[in-house]
């Protein structure tokens, strides 16, 4: 299913997404409930374990790309890390990313590849990320505003990308978005975050 969160600012759409992974505030204070992924409840999982499971099952693009690609690292190598924790084999690897490349009009050759994130736009960038996020084709690909770097045509093709890859490959998506007539376009439902 594709599920896209929208309300208002400040509403808590971000702290909901990063809840489906387990991750809360410093701050946050009696949480009840349960999460689970692949079966798994994430509240009593040790903090490796977490981590584990979630590289395994899960993509996640943040809003803003900048502060998940680390800027001394070349696309080329954020790309192989991503597959590797995702036990994706390098062939695999080298065949996703092409693709996926090619059907978001990045360039795939050597020269774009060795570029540091800074070098690139921040459209590109984001593209990146979920190129990332969608290797291996995870369980559950969690999106904050996957399109807030780019125009309404690239927005408009990213996302149905997304989606045509996502029922293609039996993959589950929660994404926020401002755009409800964009978000109505691709979602299998929309959840509204009120008060």
């Amino acid at each position: 299913e594709i599920v896209a969160l929208v309300g208002a600012s400040g509403s808590g759409k971000s702290t909901l997404l990063r809840a489906a992974l387990g991750h809360f505030p410093a701050t946050a204070a009696g949480i009840e409930g349960d999460v689970r992924l692949a079966g798994r409840a994430l509240f009593s999982l040790h903090d490796r374990a977490l981590r584990q499971l979630r590289a395994q099952k899960t993509g996640f693009v943040p809003q803003d790309p900048r502060l998940s690609m680390m800027p001394s690292q070349t696309i080329e190598t954020y790309l192989r890390i991503m597959a590797a924790r995702r036990g994706l084999p390098a062939q695999q690897r080298k065949q996703q990313v092409a693709a996926h490349f090619e059907e978001l009009g990045l360039p795939d050759g050597v020269e774009f590849l060795q570029r540091y994130p800074h070098q690139i736009s921040g459209g590109q960038r984001q593209r990146v990320m979920v190129v990332a996020a969608m290797l291996g084709y995870p369980a559950l690909l969690l999106m904050d505003e996957p399109t807030s770097a780019l125009d309404s045509v690239s927005t408009q093709a990213l996302l149905s990308w997304i989606a045509s890859t996502a029922r293609a490959h039996s993959m589950s998506v929660l994404f926020i978005a401002h755009d409800l007539p964009q978000a109505s376009q691709i979602a299998d439902r929309i959840v509204v975050m009120s008060q």
